[in-house]
């Protein structure tokens, strides 16, 4: 547009000029001046809109998340909060996209105040397993985020729909908002534990970052693995004897259920099954609504695997000890499920 608002001008310009005599040497030199003068200021205008554009460039809000939802969503502006500093390091916190209803997760930057460590990404999702990666290929860094998203199968052979949607950060570091993302196909699933539907969805944005560090990212990666899932009902542990005799029967309610109202208290064993004496192993059964609305009882026995974690007795003396890794899954949000370690402690050894 520039060449040809230009070129039109000096059209105008030269036939103007043909209307004078060439006699009236102050006209003509007025006239001149002119043209040199909106030729000045058409160049000026155009470094101006090349350096506006380079600076758009620069200033491009950072991807640093995804929500994963079942319905496509509009573009939504979050309510969110910073992080009391640590090491000079502070993040976003209580990150809410109001009228959104998915698993949101994320990643944040963070160096160690005062070190020449370089930055380092964390990964942070509610109630959501993730996972991040630094990757150094054909001398390109590369981050990967990834997530595993579970959720609830309500009805037989339903057919479900998700969408990944990116969320951004702005550059300034003041408004943190989810845009449109894309989709899977519909898939049918059957409410079967475990990685049945095999799909992931997966989101990937390619340009380089500046870290903390100075250094640069070549591209951030996102990825979301979808499990489907029966609705979890009931947990009961039972302890038993070698000789398969019942110690004790317990509900596990997971830390979450226990937590959620009264808040967490540190140095509290919420994640622990302390076994009775004379325990050899659990029987555990979880009750599991179907999606035809029917119930049914999973049973699993529990022992020793060769696990041992730490501990502490009465006087604070650490010590190791005989444990193995429980894993359950609660609900935390409508159709959703986060999956939880608990860590049952055996008897100790006489």
């Amino acid at each position: 547009m520039q060449a040809f608002g230009t070129g039109g001008m000096m059209m105008r310009l030269n036939k103007k000029m043909k209307k004078y005599s060439f006699r009236n040497k102050k006209t003509v030199k007025h006239i001149a001046i002119l043209m040199l003068s909106i030729l000045l200021l058409t160049e000026l205008c155009g470094c101006s809109l090349a350096s506006k554009e380079e600076g758009a460039k620069e200033s491009r809000d950072e991807l640093i998340g995804a929500i994963v939802t079942k319905e496509p969503i509009e573009k939504t502006y979050a309510d969110f909060e910073w992080s009391k500093p640590v090491n000079a390091n502070t993040y976003p916190t209580r990150i809410t996209f109001e009228g959104i209803t998915g698993q949101f997760f994320y990643a944040y930057e963070s160096k160690m105040s005062g070190q020449d460590e370089k930055s380092s990404f964390w990964d942070k999702g509610d109630h959501i397993q993730t996972a991040i990666n630094m990757i150094n290929e054909d001398d390109k860094r590369i981050v990967k985020l990834k997530a595993d998203i579970f959720f609830v199968v309500e009805k037989p052979g339903e057919i479900v729909k998700f969408y990944l949607n990116p969320v951004y950060m702005t550059s300034d570091k003041m408004k943190i908002y989810a845009a449109p993302g894309q989709g899977t196909p519909g898939i049918k699933v059957d409410g079967l534990k475990g990685i049945t539907m095999g799909d992931t969805l997966s989101f990937k944005e390619v340009h380089k970052r500046t870290l903390l560090d100075q250094t640069t990212i070549d591209s951030f990666e996102i990825e979301a693995n979808l499990y489907p899932m029966d609705k979890p009902l009931h947990i009961w542990l039972t302890h038993m004897t070698k000789d398969h005799q019942v110690i004790k029967k317990e509900e596990y309610i997971s830390v979450y259920d226990r937590t959620k109202d009264t808040g967490y208290e540190a140095n509290t064993e919420y994640g622990s099954v302390r076994t009775e004496p004379g325990t050899a192993y659990i029987l555990m059964e979880q009750e599991l609504l179907k999606p035809n609305g029917s119930t049914v009882i999973e049973r699993q026995i529990l022992d020793w695997d060769g696990f041992m974690t730490n501990d502490w007795d009465e006087e604070g003396r650490e010590f190791e000890r005989k444990a193995t890794l429980l894993e359950t899954y609660y609900i935390v949000t409508e159709g959703y499920l986060a999956k939880e370690l608990a860590i049952i402690c055996w008897p100790l050894e006489e």
